[in-house]
């Protein structure tokens, strides 16, 4: 199938995507019913209690999902990266974001829109399994963070931190030193 933009496709046809289990006429009405926008470093891609209009695919760039706590201290939840996906769990509760998210480096997302999906999984189960599995690994994910974050200490939770951004950015290319995000 031909994509009117890469993102798009990176989107629906990536290794890791949910949609590469639509049907052609499916994927041509994401491709229809979709936004792409493009972020800069340090820029907002979506804020803490705003409403969601659709599901976040990052497309490329990089990402730090984090809620603000006691203190007004920021808590990074989550790095995100190319093929992850937000909103999943707040899109069909209709509820505000509880957290927000913010590039950190030039980032490009494709937001495909609420309406859109809902039509799409009202006739695809198997695309309805898949945001099933999707949402309860993020909620399996979010459990563990909660756990390490509450009973670990300063080393530990320094440790994990660590090797969240090893696996997020991987090696220079000399396999010697972590990407850095920053």
């Amino acid at each position: 199938m031909q994509y009117r933009d890469p993102y798009i496709e990176i989107c629906i046809e990536g290794a890791s995507s949910i949609f590469k289990v639509l049907s052609p006429s499916e994927k041509e009405m994401l491709d229809q019913h979709h936004l792409v926008m493009a972020f800069k470093k340090g820029e907002a891609i979506l804020s803490e209690g705003s409403r969601p209009k659709g599901i976040i695919c990052f497309a490329s760039g990089s990402a730090k999902l984090f809620s603000i706590g006691a203190g007004n201290r920021e808590q990074i939840i989550k790095i995100l990266r190319p093929m992850d996906f937000v909103s999943f769990r707040t899109l069909f509760s209709d509820s505000p974001y509880p957290y927000s998210v913010v590039a950190l480096e030039e980032t490009s997302t494709i937001v495909f829109e609420k309406h859109t999906l809902s039509r799409i999984l009202r006739h695809n189960a198997e695309l309805g399994i898949k945001f099933i599995k999707t949402v309860s690994e993020d909620l399996i994910f979010s459990n563990n963070r909660l756990i390490s974050l509450t009973q670990k200490h300063v080393r530990g939770r320094l440790a994990e931190s660590l090797l969240i951004l090893r696996d997020a950015y991987g090696f220079d290319e000399d396999g010697r030193r972590p990407c850095s995000p920053f």
